[in-house]
């Protein structure tokens, strides 16, 4: 089974000028967790609900060199901190993967990134999306 048999081609997208609190209400509206970030046809990042929560972080105080070169990894980005548009606080760039591909290695991608959420891409071309809740979907149609 291949990508295109799972993925979704209605597709909620931002641009990266777009506020951060209008993405956040347009996923809340459209009930998903994550939009590409587009120009155009092309596919610029992802951002989802793990980039939002970073505003509702903040950069912990560290007390001298040594703290901060020991505990820097574990800080939240300053640059998702200080975010305002999808463009500032989008995970870029985008993981992408073919309408082509097979599902299983689609599933083997999320899995060893940690991600949930492919754009599909064709020829430059935005033409759908695919999620972990998909491949879920597939999963318990095939066994059922």
């Amino acid at each position: 089974m291949k990508v295109r048999d799972v993925m979704s081609e209605q597709l909620f997208t931002a641009t990266s000028d777009m506020s951060l609190r209008l993405v956040a209400e347009r996923m809340l509206e459209y009930g998903i967790s994550g939009m590409p970030v587009v120009d155009g046809d092309r596919v610029l990042g992802v951002v989802s609900e793990t980039d939002i929560l970073f505003k509702e972080c903040v950069a912990p105080e560290r007390e001298g060199t040594v703290d901060w070169l020991t505990h820097y990894v574990e800080d939240p980005p300053q640059r998702k901190l200080d975010a305002k548009t999808a463009g500032e606080a989008m995970t870029a760039p985008a993981v992408t993967v073919s309408s082509h591909c097979p599902v299983a290695d689609a599933a083997g991608l999320m899995l060893e990134l940690s991600i949930d959420r492919l754009p599909v891409v064709d020829d430059r071309r935005l033409v759908g999306i695919v999620t972990r809740a998909d491949l879920v979907r597939d999963f318990a149609h095939a066994i059922s």
